[in-house]
């Protein structure tokens, strides 16, 4: 591909008028209306293949530090034999090759246009960035000096009021994990109460099944945190599964088929952990969550 060659190999003269001239240039100006930057470039190489009915087209642009830059239609990638035939000399390079001179030259000169001033926003964002930090080094100081005043005041007030120091209740917010946690106590107690007290109806049912499907495998797949929904679920699922098939072969092995006594042995075994998991227990202080 070539800048300044027709469809024949011929070289053409970049002083040729062009009748599509005009509204090429209409149109990039158009489009300047309403994109910038690389939108523009890789816009302006659509527009082009659009126009003249293009396979492919690639812009080589000037950077300002010194090296240069390449953008193909659709943002293909640029390969390095690709790349090696095109050479580094700035200009727009269409296949086929049926675009004149002069038309090539209005977009290339629009394209540079854009990149240049969008290198001159990225060095002013950079400069405001770098004064920006050097505001928060000015008072990290002084803020630092305070956080410490603050923590050792928490620390005095905590050990006259009789609370051990290595603990105290801190505010903070619920993950996701404690929460869940936090909701299967509440069912195993209430699985255990309607169990103890003998109550049936579709509540104690659909507790039965929770405690069944959930609660045996969530104190223990939740204890282990692996960081992943899909499998601590999957997980959980299939250890109360098999925490229960087990427990009913033993009993009928043993010959003591009391489901009842399952239930509420089930409910009093995994409710620690449930506990301790919802975040029910005493914190150090700055221990992570």
């Amino acid at each position: 591909m070539s800048p300044d060659h027709d469809a024949q190999g011929n070289q053409l003269d970049p002083s040729d008028p062009s009748p599509q001239g005009d509204s090429l240039r209409a149109a990039l100006e158009t489009l300047s209306t309403s994109e910038s930057g690389l939108g523009f470039i890789y816009s302006a190489l659509a527009l082009l293949v659009e126009r003249f009915d293009l396979l492919d087209v690639v812009i080589v642009l000037e950077d300002e530090n010194g090296g240069t830059q390449v953008f193909r239609n659709g943002g293909k990638a640029v390969s390095k034999n690709f790349a090696a035939q095109l050479g580094v000399v700035p200009g727009v390079y269409c296949e086929p090759r049926v675009v004149v001179a002069d038309d090539l030259e209005i977009v290339r000169y629009s394209c540079q246009r854009e990149l240049s001033r969008h290198q001159a926003r990225l060095g002013g964002s950079q400069e405001r960035g770098a004064h920006f930090y050097d505001r928060r080094a000015e008072v990290a100081t002084p803020r630092a000096a305070v956080t410490r005043n603050v923590a050792d005041t928490n620390r005095v007030n905590v050990a006259a009021q009789g609370v051990p120091r290595t603990f105290a209740t801190l505010p903070r917010t619920r993950n996701t994990r404690e929460t869940i946690s936090t909701l299967l106590a509440i069912i195993d107690v209430m699985t255990l109460a309607l169990t103890v007290t003998n109550i049936d109806g579709p509540v104690r049912f659909l507790f039965g099944l929770i405690l069944g499907i959930v609660i045996p495998g969530w104190s223990v797949v939740g204890l282990i945190k692996l960081k992943n929904a899909a499998l601590e679920v999957g997980l959980t699922m299939a250890s109360s599964l098999a925490f229960v098939m087990i427990a009913a072969q033993l009993l009928i092995t043993w010959k003591f088929w009391h489901p009842i006594v399952l239930e509420e042995f089930t409910c009093v075994v995994c409710l620690p952990s449930l506990l301790w998991q919802s975040g029910s227990r005493p914190r150090r202080l700055g221990s992570a969550k």
